[in-house]
């Protein structure tokens, strides 16, 4: 089974993801439109597969403009009808807010973010991860968190209460700091290690920041 995904205008495909899909994103998956493609192998009769999640950013639009995915589904064996191998939802624009930080490497281990103190890589020997999590019965929706090679990231999301999720690999170890914004954490010897913020409300057009300070064995700094 295959599924192709056109990048709508006014968007620029980000990511797409599921458990038993092999996505590819390329030119011409529709009408000469770039997009993705993704591939699933034979499912049995009555079967289910996971489903697919598809992510982008908006580069050319405005509050209220309505933006039309689409998704085409084709299979290589016969069906009896193909009507139903298309499907269409519309999403409104609207004015949301920004979360965004830094993971700080602490490089002279003095628990203070000094000037000259550089963010952690991004990667197996870095930043595994960084999750906005809305918070449980909120009204929030959050959005694709983007990190950068120098250790920041920005996500944007809804109006609603969040916090952010910060998972970074051995060696780099969660600290406390006065110029961190961890509530909790807990690290791991040769693991993951994971901590988290407060949870915070945003408004429309609020922009917040959250920051989480690291140590590493190998990066040092001042």
């Amino acid at each position: 089974m295959t599924v192709t995904v056109p990048v709508p205008a006014g968007m620029q495909g980000s990511e797409t993801w599921s458990e038993g899909w092999d996505c590819a994103f390329g030119d011409s998956v529709a009408d000469g439109r770039t997009g993705w493609r993704c591939i699933h192998s034979p499912l049995r009769p009555g079967e289910t597969s996971e489903q697919l999640y598809y992510g982008g950013i908006l580069t050319s639009t405005t509050v209220g403009d309505v933006v039309t995915m689409e998704a085409t589904a084709a299979t290589t064996s016969p069906e009896t009808t193909l009507e139903n191998n298309t499907a269409r939802h519309t999403v409104t624009v609207e004015q949301g807010a920004i979360v965004r930080g830094t993971v700080w490497v602490d490089g002279n281990n003095n628990r203070v973010w000094d000037t000259c103190e550089v963010g952690a890589p991004v990667g197996s020997e870095g930043i595994s991860r960084i999750d906005v999590a809305t918070q449980p019965g909120g009204s929030g929706s959050g959005g694709l968190t983007t990190i950068n090679p120098d250790g920041t990231f920005t996500a944007y999301v809804r109006p609603g209460t969040y916090r952010v999720q910060f998972h970074v690999y051995d060696p780099h170890d969660f600290i406390d700091s006065v110029d961190s914004d961890l509530i909790y954490y807990w690290n791991e010897t040769g693991g993951a290690n994971y901590g988290h913020t407060d949870w915070v409300t945003v408004a429309t057009g609020d922009e917040v920041t959250l920051d989480a300070g690291v140590r590493s064995r190998w990066i040092q700094s001042c």
